[in-house]
Formats: C-alpha cells, sequence, structure tokens
C-alpha cells in the first residue's frame, strides 16, 4: 500500500501467504525480499516453529490494508473504527447520513417553499 512510512503495518492484499512479511515491507519503507531473507533466515537459526508461530500470530493480529488508500485522515478514522467496531462503524456512518439528509431536505423545503415560488415568478414577471 504505501512505501515507507504508513501509519500502522497492515497485512498484504497480494502477499503470497497471508501478506505478514510484504505488509512488513510495506510499513518498514524496504522490499519484501528482505523480510522474507530475514524470516527464512531467522526460522533457520532459531527452529521452525517459534517463527511459524508468530507469523501466524501476526497474520490474527495484523489488519487488513484496505482495498483503497485511505484519501484524508478522517477516512483513515472511519476504517480504524470499522476494523475494531463494525457496528458502531456503520451507526456512526448511518447518523452521518440522516444529518446530510436532513440538511438536504431542510434546502428542498426551503427553495420549493411557496414563498420562493412567488419570488421566482415575480422576478421572472419584471425581467420579461
Amino acid at each position: 500500500m504505501n512505501s515507507g512510512g504508513s501509519r500502522r503495518p497492515y497485512r498484504s492484499r497480494n502477499g503470497i501467504l497471508l501478506g505478514v512479511c510484504k505488509g512488513l515491507a510495506n510499513y518498514l519503507g524496504t522490499s519484501a525480499f528482505v523480510v522474507r531473507m530475514i524470516f527464512i533466515l531467522g526460522m533457520l537459526f532459531t527452529g521452525l516453529w517459534p517463527l511459524v508461530g508468530l507469523y501466524f500470530l501476526a497474520a490474527l493480529l495484523m489488519k487488513p490494508e484496505p482495498a483503497l488508500p485511505p484519501a484524508d485522515m478522517h477516512e483513515q478514522e472511519l476504517y480504524d473504527l470499522y476494523t475494531r467496531d463494525p457496528a458502531r462503524a456503520t451507526s456512526s456512518l448511518r447518523e452521518r447520513y440522516e444529518r446530510v439528509d436532513g440538511r438536504i431536505r431542510r434546502i428542498e423545503d426551503l427553495v420549493t417553499s411557496r414563498s420562493a415560488r412567488e419570488a421566482d415568478w415575480d422576478r421572472r414577471l419584471r425581467r420579461g
């Protein structure tokens, strides 16, 4: 997703096995090859199971990277909220939608009110 310095490590959506190494490489700003080589060398020198266990634990704990990179901090906060608590995120979106919908209805009421229509006709008659 980001090359070098994303805010937090995410599992890459196009990694080889669960995307942990590629996600860490993106977070650290290095190539996935380097991270994979360090992982393989670590497995060779420490034994297979400790690092494999850590790898799968990291895969469980790391969130998958967003399908589209967030455009700004608000989108990043919404994505983080959604990955932590989807119900709260959807209720937050619903509240935002209802506020925008209410504003649009008030604008429509103002534009389509009788006084607005009369002012429009009065303006048209004076012009023409």
